[in-house]
């Protein structure tokens, strides 16, 4: 009997804990897992700071200045002879406008363009200066057809000028009026070149330089206006060529300023010694015209020089 009992004991005491694991697991499937929300995580990097100071480095290099465009070494300028032919001319101009001014005629068979070496010489030196084109000169016919390369092949404008003036008078009527292209009536150019000076570019002390024909054509100029020239410089003259009824040993005469006189022609010695003005000088050279100023330019410096 005690046995039994002690069975049911243990029959129900097994129950009782099967019982109770049952209702554990039943309060454990009621249980809902919620899903696990992970919080972003912001992170804020601070900058690491260089210990060593940023430098601001400036450019040494200066920006380019745009360069100033040079001065025109001359200036092409034009007037008008008495019979109206347009004459052209290089004006050569240095920062002095009141410094005395040398106008420079060509030889024959040339142009302005025989001066494009000496003028800036002359510049230099402190003188302003205007090289003529007179009409007995080369023309660009002359050139361009290979008879003439005078004047460095630089046109006579002013002969191309007359060219053009005259295309359709007859030669008598070009005479008539004194529209060749002679050394006679070139004397016409010269003269209206120095007016031209005097008046337009309103010089004071005005010097004249002859090259071959033009070197006797100065004495004429240098005798008319006394006033206005103050020295004469002419190179290889001569009795080329009659003007009115006088010699140019005659207008030599008549000429009352310095002279210098260079020259490879014995021509040129009579010539120099009518000049009656005790400031004169002579020199014999080899070159014909203003070319064979280059072999005595020491000398042509100390004449312009005791001018002034």
């Amino acid at each position: 009997m005690k046995k039994l009992n002690r069975r049911i004991l243990l029959v129900c005491v097994l129950a009782i804990i099967l019982l109770l694991s049952a209702c554990g697991q039943a309060e454990n499937s009621n249980v809902v897992n919620e899903p696990t929300t992970t919080e972003p995580v912001t992170q804020t990097i601070e900058p690491t700071l260089d210990a060593t100071p940023i430098q601001t480095v400036e450019s040494t290099v200066e920006p380019t200045a745009t360069p100033e465009p040079e001065k025109p070494l001359f200036e092409l300028v034009t007037f008008f002879a008495e019979d109206g032919l347009m004459v052209n001319a290089d004006l050569y101009m240095t920062e002095d406008t009141t410094a005395p001014y040398i106008i420079l005629f060509h030889m024959a068979d040339s142009s302005r363009g025989e001066y494009k070496s000496i003028a800036p010489q002359l510049m230099e030196i402190g003188y302003n200066c205007m090289a003529v084109d007179q009409r007995a000169g080369n023309s660009k016919i002359y050139v361009e057809a290979g008879i003439s390369s005078g004047g460095g092949g630089i046109y006579n404008l002013t002969a191309v000028n007359l060219e053009r003036m005259t295309n359709k008078m007859s030669y008598s009527e070009k005479n008539k009026k004194g529209l060749l292209p002679s050394y006679e009536f070139a004397y016409r150019d010269m003269k209206a070149a120095l007016l031209y000076v005097r008046d337009e570019l309103k010089a004071e002390n005005i010097i004249i330089w002859g090259s071959s024909y033009s070197s006797s054509l100065v004495f004429v100029l240098g005798s008319e206006f006394p006033d206005d020239v103050k020295g004469l410089l002419s190179f290889s003259p001569g009795e080329y060529f009659s003007f009115g009824d006088k010699t140019f040993k005659d207008f030599a005469a008549n000429v009352m300023c310095p002279v210098l006189v260079a020259s490879e022609i014995e021509a040129s010695e009579e010539i120099y010694h009518c000049v009656r003005f005790d400031i004169k000088e002579y020199h014999r050279v080899s070159a014909h015209g203003s070319p064979a100023a280059n072999s005595i330019w020491e000398s042509v410096v100390n004449f312009l020089n005791n001018l002034h």
